[in-house]
Formats: structure tokens, sequence, C-alpha cells
């Protein structure tokens, strides 16, 4: 007999699985360098069948300002001076969200699951293409 408020590990459900088993995505409105390369994106892709990622300007300056993660890539873009404060934002969330679509694609190459798309949102500049579309997807 279990103490009160335990569950038995093989009656425990993943609530995110379930949503997942009932046509819903689950997106997260988050991310941060440390998330891609701790493997903490990877688990939430695999075990909780995360299906995508959204970000923002003012999430990226928070993740940037409040971290070390970013430091290096910071250093290196100051020494380029063609790029302007905006250009260097943009090469910093450019490839976090490119390596985040990278590893969710991987993650699903095999069943082709095109629901893992990652989005960033922008408040003065067209979206742009992020990655590449997986060879064999679209129409022939």
């Amino acid at each position: 007999m279990q103490p009160t408020g335990v569950l038995e590990t093989s009656k425990a459900t993943n609530p995110l699985r379930t949503l997942l088993e009932c046509g819903q995505s689950v997106w997260l409105d988050y991310i941060r360098r440390d998330l891609i390369t701790s493997g903490k994106l990877k688990r939430l892709i695999d075990e909780d069948g995360l299906r995508g990622i959204t970000s923002n300007p003012a999430i990226f300056e928070k993740a940037i300002a409040e971290s070390s993660d970013y430091d290096g890539m910071l250093k290196e873009l100051a020494s380029r001076p063609e790029l302007d404060a905006t250009a260097r934002f943009e090469q910093i969330a450019i490839r976090d969200i490119q390596d985040a679509a990278d590893l969710s694609m991987r993650a699903r190459n095999s069943a082709m699951d095109l629901s893992a798309w990652k989005s960033l949102l922008t408040w003065h500049t067209k979206p742009k293409k992020l990655w590449k579309k997986p060879a064999g997807c679209g129409r022939r």
C-alpha cells in the first residue's frame, strides 16, 4: 500500500503526453541557450512531447541580460563593427531558434512530423526563413 499522496510509478502519466494523445500540441513560450546546451530541451521534446517553441525580442533580451550563456557570442559579435545592435541581436536569436529547430527536427525526422516548427516573433522586421525544409518534405 502506497502512502497518501504518492503515485505508483506504473500508474503515473505525463500530463503533457496525455495532451498530445488528445491531439493538442504543447508549445514552450521561452527559449534560452542553456535550455538547448544542457539537454533540457531535448528531454522536453523526447519525454514530454514538446511540439514547438516560440520566442520574442523581450524573452531573448531577458535571457541575454540574465545569463552568461551568451558572453562568448557577444564578445565575438562586438568585434564585427559592420553589425549594428539589431543585427547582433538577430545573430543570437536566430542561432538559438535554428539550434532548437534542428534538435526538434532530428527527434521527429523518422516520422516526418511537421508540427514541430519554431517561431520568432519580431517587432520591426519581416520573418526570416531560419531553417531548411528537410529533404522529402513538401509537394512532389
